[in-house]
């Protein structure tokens, strides 16, 4: 009896040593997986060239690097001078696109603007690649 208790701890110990250098896991913990994104980008072009002589657009860039959409925009200014309707009119455009966007698991990891005739902001979005 004694005998076979201590060839079933000697096995035990020979048993769990291997599963240690073996690299086996415990069942218990979590399969890791690699997670990989890919990105889109959306540049607003907004012009402030007084009288309304310039050209505003909204540019989609998809994850293929391919032109998913443009749309035209209203310009910052009309001929008597900034239109708040037509700000507010592109505001509402952008945010429905996000709106759309987050909607099929992307998220804005970052802004960048700047400008002089023309106003640039750039959004770059995210998610899980699919």
């Amino acid at each position: 009896m004694k005998q076979n208790l201590m060839t079933a701890g000697l096995i035990s110990i020979i048993l769990l040593l291997f599963m240690a250098f073996t690299g086996e896991k415990s069942s218990k913990e979590p399969e890791k997986r690699e997670v990989t994104y890919e990105y889109m980008h959306i540049n607003v072009l907004e012009s402030v060239i007084e009288g309304g002589g310039g050209r505003s657009r909204m540019l989609v860039t998809g994850a293929n690097g391919q032109s998913l959409s443009r749309a035209d925009l209203n310009n910052y200014y009309s001929m008597v001078g900034i239109n708040f309707k037509n700000i507010e009119e592109n505001d509402g455009r952008l945010v429905g696109q996000l709106n759309l966007l987050a909607q099929e698991g992307w998220e804005v990891v970052g802004v960048s603007s700047g400008g002089g005739n023309v106003y640039f902001t750039k959004y770059l979005l995210k998610r899980e690649k699919r």
